[in-house]
């Protein structure tokens, strides 16, 4: 017998429920399916309107899970009093099999997202299909800034290219850019994410375009985790170079504010292909910040991706 936990969450809060997982015990698998309405015990409740994914967990029952249930509630409160999560809800089920859709969607004009167990071909010839597992690192593709720094690098990622992924996470921008035929650096400072990307190279069969290293950029070391987390203090920085021709960091604005002397220093010149850096991972309200702080050394705003309060942004340097 199991005991099957479930919550149901906003787009961005599916990455925030993984990532609080990982602090607790909880090591089975992670089911992200759509939405699938009514509550476990049968009593409807008409959810808020930003719901749009639910998740289940699956506890052996072993005499442990009623401790593992407490921490559990424990890690995930703050997103249901923030109206992020449901409640956790649960029930003893004979097996762990989540009979639901999996997680399938599009995301600008050409990329598919697809849970691990989605299907393995594209619609089309034209698609570009993102295949992951989920895992307590971010980056599930359900999330805003993920999806908004997808299609900026839809636009200006090309064949050739030389590019830094910061702060890989699940590793999907990574994948992605290696799609579209750029070389890759996937840099992380968390050990789950560099596993989670590492995981994500092999599931999407592009290990000959993609390295993956612990670690970080600059100044980064300086600053800790992305996300607030733990960190091995041992994590390299890459050393600064003019090496990129373009960066991709999905991660919270302070740290684009603090690396904005560092991004430049990394990327190409602008006269051949170089000079592009896309930020994500912060809403409208830290825009001007961060636009201020990357135009303080020398780029300029080119274009923007919106999705209601979330944005990513698309800058050059300037010639």
């Amino acid at each position: 017998m199991w005991l099957e936990l479930r919550v149901d969450a906003a787009a961005e809060a599916v990455d925030w429920v993984c990532a609080r997982l990982a602090t607790t015990p909880y090591s089975h698998k992670i089911h992200i399916t759509p939405y699938v309405g009514a509550a476990i015990d049968n009593e409807f409740v008409a959810p808020p309107i930003n719901w749009t994914s639910t998740l289940f967990l699956h506890l052996p029952c072993d005499g442990s899970e009623a401790t593992q249930l407490a921490v559990i509630e424990a890690a995930l409160a703050s997103l249901e009093h923030g109206g992020l999560t449901s409640s956790l809800q649960h029930r003893v089920v004979a097996s762990p099999t989540v009979e639901a859709g999996s997680m399938t969607q599009r995301i600008g004009q050409r990329f598919v997202v697809t849970s691990a167990d989605g299907p393995d071909r594209a619609p089309s010839a034209a698609d570009i299909l993102l295949r992951l597992k989920p895992s307590p690192a971010f980056g599930s593709g359900l999330h805003p800034a993920t999806q908004l720094s997808l299609q900026l690098l839809e636009q200006y990622v090309l064949k050739g290219m030389n590019v830094l992924d910061l702060g890989s996470g699940s590793g999907i921008l990574s994948v992605a850019m290696a799609k579209l035929g750029a070389q890759v650096l996937a840099l992380d400072n968390d050990s789950l994410a560099v596993l989670a990307t590492q995981d994500a190279v092999q599931r999407n069969e592009v290990a000959t375009r993609v390295r993956v290293m612990a670690g970080s950029l600059g100044r980064g070391n300086h600053l800790g985790h992305w996300m607030g987390g733990a960190m091995d203090q041992s994590t390299p920085a890459l050393a600064i170079a003019t090496q990129f021709d373009l960066i991709a960091a999905n991660v919270q604005a302070q740290f684009h504010v603090a690396l904005a002397a560092d991004y430049r220093d990394a990327l190409q010149p602008v006269s051949g292909t170089g000079g592009w850096l896309v930020t994500g991972g912060f809403t409208t309200d830290y825009s001007p910040g961060v636009t201020a702080a990357l135009e303080a050394v020398g780029f300029e705003l080119i274009a923007e991706a919106h999705d209601h309060d979330w944005l990513a942004l698309a800058h050059r340097l300037k010639s």
